[in-house]
């Protein structure tokens, strides 16, 4: 924010004789007078620390958001500084006019002349606190080596940069000084305070013209950093949009790269499933391979005992067939033998039949020869034995 330092002409309270020359303080808004002066840009705008170009919209959001607070810092300091005026402009009025109904009474009483000392305090309080502020002492001592060496740093291009006020603040019209003892030791001289009286207040009257100045600056400064705060956060906003579409493409890329990488790890999965399966189908085979060449091997044995086998069967055959060709040779030669035989076997049964019929025959003659020869013995005369002219055949 441009802030420029005005002239402020302070004199201290004094005694009525007080006539001496002043021991002369250090004024906080005396720049260096060798400082080039650096041109004031109320909408200056440091785009080289805030770029909005970054390489990632994090970065941007920082840069954004660090402005930001850098401006809210700026604001608040110039907040504090602008009530502080205001107070001491208030304080200054009353002083005033206690002054002015002072001089026309025609007399100035201690107790306005304390309260002028007290005023005055406060006021060298409010300004070394502005200096400190607003002011870096090591900047403006080497703020011309920067300058040349052309080093861009935060001091020369932030609009409340020390050199800035530097080179735009001019010496005061009068220095602070401080009484001596002797001085203060003097009676009062009422022409003295009367003339002191007059002078403060065409001084007060400058400064409070002066404050007003600066607090309409600062009032346009306020609308320009807010109007800088809502362009901000307008760009702010669209960086945010802009994340946010970013982190949806960003968790639907990750989305679609863990099914990507969960379908790798199934056809993975499948692809060494599939080499194992083709590993176990591959043993598989040399073992039916093996066990192929094996049962050919033993068919092939096989067929070879066949050959054998129908060959020793072709000739077992023709043997047989030889072998039932005599049997049956012999058995038709055993047929006729049957055959005759059986008549044989007929003739001797009707042979038989005779010849037990020529027994029968002969054991009833034989009983009756018995039954005779009883007879006989029983009459004393024995028969001779009667022998049978012819004896029957022996059996077979």
């Amino acid at each position: 924010m441009p802030f420029e330092a005005p002239d402020f002409q302070i004199m201290t309270a004094s005694n009525a004789e007080a006539t001496g020359s002043f021991a002369s303080m250090e004024d906080p808004f005396v720049a260096n007078s060798g400082r080039p002066a650096v041109p004031r840009d109320p909408n200056r705008f440091d785009t080289q620390l805030y770029s909005l170009n970054a390489s990632s919209p994090a970065q941007a959001k920082r840069a954004l958001e660090a402005h930001l607070a850098e401006t809210e810092r700026r604001l608040e300091e110039a907040s504090r500084l602008g009530t502080a005026l205001i107070d001491q402009q208030r304080q200054l009025s009353e002083q005033l006019k206690e002054v002015e109904q002072e001089q026309n009474e025609g007399e100035m009483g201690p107790e306005l002349r304390r309260k002028l000392a007290d005023l005055e305090k406060e006021y060298n309080e409010i300004g070394r606190e502005s200096a400190r502020a607003f002011l870096a002492p090591k900047r403006l001592a080497g703020g011309q080596e920067d300058a040349q060496l052309g080093t861009p740093s935060f001091d020369q291009k932030s609009p409340l940069s020390p050199a800035l006020f530097a080179s735009q603040a001019t010496n005061s019209p009068s220095k602070v000084s401080v009484p001596s003892r002797k001085q203060r030791n003097q009676p009062s001289n009422r022409v003295h305070d009367i003339e002191f009286a007059t002078e403060i207040s065409t001084s007060l009257l400058a400064q409070v013209r002066q404050l007003q100045g600066l607090l309409a600056e600062r009032d346009e400064t306020l609308k320009f950093v807010n109007l800088e705060k809502s362009r901000l956060e307008l760009e702010a906003e669209g960086y945010a949009q802009r994340i946010r579409a970013l982190d949806d493409s960003e968790q639907r890329y990750k989305d679609e790269n863990w099914a990507l990488e969960t379908q790798a790890h199934e056809l993975m999965a499948a692809a060494r499933d599939a080499a194992e399966r083709e590993q176990r189908l591959n043993s598989t085979i040399t073992l039916s391979n093996a066990e192929k060449s094996a049962m050919e091997r033993e068919l092939e044995e096989q067929r070879q005992a066949n050959a054998r086998l129908l060959e020793d069967h072709t000739l077992t055959q023709k043997a047989n067939d030889a072998e039932i060709h005599l049997l049956r040779r012999n058995l038709t030669s055993g047929d006729a033998e049957k055959s005759a035989l059986q008549k044989k076997l007929m003739e001797m049964t009707s042979q038989n039949q005779e010849l037990a019929k020529a027994v029968a025959m002969r054991l009833r003659d034989h009983e009756n020869q018995s039954s005779r020869d009883v007879s006989y013995d029983n009459e004393g005369d024995e028969p001779e034995n009667i022998t049978p002219e012819s004896s029957p055949p022996p059996s077979p």
